[in-house]
């Protein structure tokens, strides 16, 4: 149950990270709004999957994966202040994306 649940968590944060990055290529506004959601998904995403793999010897401290992802949500709400429904749904998706990391580094990580 906790693999899948990784899993999920794991999966989500990438398809948010990547939904950051392709807008931040395309050259969406506001670009802080998609830099948030790209920080607040990618850096607990890789925290993730380095955790899936069976071969992980040592335990990858959480912290700092954690001040990234809040930053990440600090940026993106922020935006969405500044610029009000022209950021839309960006600081949404960066407060999920962090509140997964959240769940994970609390419950569902193993070591």
């Amino acid at each position: 149950m906790k693999r899948t649940l990784s899993t999920l968590i794991g999966v989500g944060l990438t398809l948010a990270g990547a939904l950051g990055m392709l807008q931040l290529v395309r050259g969406n506004e506001p670009a802080l709004s998609w830099l948030g959601l790209t920080l607040a998904a990618l850096p607990p995403m890789v925290c993730v999957i380095l955790d899936l793999q069976p071969a992980a010897d040592e335990p990858r401290p959480a912290l700092g994966y954690t001040v990234l992802s809040g930053l990440g949500l600090a940026v993106a709400m922020s935006q969405s202040w500044r610029y009000g429904p022209a950021a839309g749904w960006v600081h949404i998706w960066a407060g999920a994306a962090f509140v997964s990391w959240v769940v994970y580094a609390r419950f569902l990580r193993v070591r």
